[in-house]
């Protein structure tokens, strides 16, 4: 069965804000509908403010000038767009949990990023209407969260996404991970390609093959998501 976790983080300057609440809380973008809801729900939409961008900003600024400091800032929001295998959640689901049990993994996650990394988190949106029918006419939902953070550290001065090292990814990777362990969740994070090789020489092209297979369908729609995100900025842009 899979039961994967899956983290993709985008960048943004502040001036995008309005077009990712858009998707994020109102389910459109510029207006029109997404393509890829469904016609039912695995359950509601969470959507949650923490903090606004416009205080984060404001707090910002006045830190930079305290310290006497000109602002060259130019992303200032980070999205992590957080998808969980349908497989693993349909299971918890039949066993008596429900997606509030589920949803609380994606709140952890954020403290974990929050205490680890110095981000501030904003806005959370948790999305159960979006997937696809299978063949067999099985709903096939793309359960998935967007977090959103204020891009600066206020203990260093600095703006986090600049500094982050391929390290850095690939440890969130494992925070997500660990953040639903965390809650009795049983989620696993993507299969590292280096230590998959490293230890699997021999066998390399037979598992890779099977992880394929396996992973397939989880990034099939996070990236259809990701996807999304990526064209909202290219007409914004426009």
């Amino acid at each position: 069965m899979k039961n994967f976790v899956v983290m993709s983080m985008q960048k943004y300057s502040k001036e995008h804000i309005n077009i990712i609440k858009q998707h994020n809380e109102n389910r459109k973008n510029f207006g029109k509908d997404i393509q890829y809801l469904l016609d039912k729900k695995l359950d509601e939409n969470v959507n949650f403010t923490f903090k606004t961008l416009e205080e984060m900003e404001e707090k910002r600024l006045n830190y930079l000038k305290k310290n006497n400091r000109k602002d060259y800032q130019k992303v200032h929001i980070v999205e992590m767009v957080v998808a969980l295998s349908y497989d693993k959640v349909k299971q918890y689901l039949e066993e008596g949990k429900t997606t509030k049990d589920i949803d609380k993994g994606f709140y952890k996650y954020a403290k974990n990023l929050e205490d680890k990394y110095g981000f501030n988190v904003m806005d959370m949106s948790i999305h159960k209407d979006e997937g696809h029918i299978k063949e067999n006419g099985e709903t096939q939902f793309n359960y998935h969260a967007h977090l959103v953070f204020h891009n600066f550290n206020f203990s260093t001065g600095k703006p986090i996404a600049s500094y982050l090292r391929r390290q850095d990814y690939r440890d969130m990777q494992t925070l997500a991970q660990k953040s639903f362990n965390e809650l009795d969740l049983d989620f696993s994070r993507g299969i590292d390609k280096r230590d998959t090789f490293a230890k699997h020489l021999k066998r390399n092209d037979f598992i890779l093959k099977v992880k394929k297979e396996e992973l397939k369908k989880v990034y099939q729609d996070l990236n259809l998501e990701k996807n999304n995100v990526k064209e909202q900025r290219k007409l914004y842009e426009k």
